[in-house]
């Protein structure tokens, strides 16, 4: 019985994996940043918060590493802020601040 348990949670696990990361891909995609932070400069906004999940910590996908990555090469501000999820057990959300009030214009 132990093999198909391990099974189970290997399973479990690689699901896990595998749905955090397209959920990432969906929220931290990069013309989606691009347009969102867009709008919110539009609105008078100097920053963006993209609200991570309740419960899940999407911080060390793929997806929000590139997002990062681009953010940096961009010299935008950036940073992860906790927020509480509602459910403790279930975790707390990691929000994405981005912002471009101190961001280098002209790349210096």
């Amino acid at each position: 019985m132990k093999p198909r348990l391990n099974s189970l949670v290997a399973d479990l696990r690689a699901t896990t994996a595998e749905n955090r990361e397209a959920l990432a891909a969906t929220l931290y995609a990069l013309e989606g940043l691009r347009e969102r932070m867009q709008a919110a400069a539009k609105a008078g906004f100097d920053h963006l918060t993209v609200p991570g999940p309740d419960g899940l910590d999407l911080r060390e996908t793929e997806a929000a590493a590139a997002a990062l990555a681009w953010l940096k090469a961009e010299r935008i501000g950036h940073r992860w802020t906790a927020r509480g999820g509602g459910d403790t057990a279930a975790g707390t959300a990691q929000d994405l601040v981005i912002d471009w009030r101190t961001a280098e214009v002209g790349g210096a």
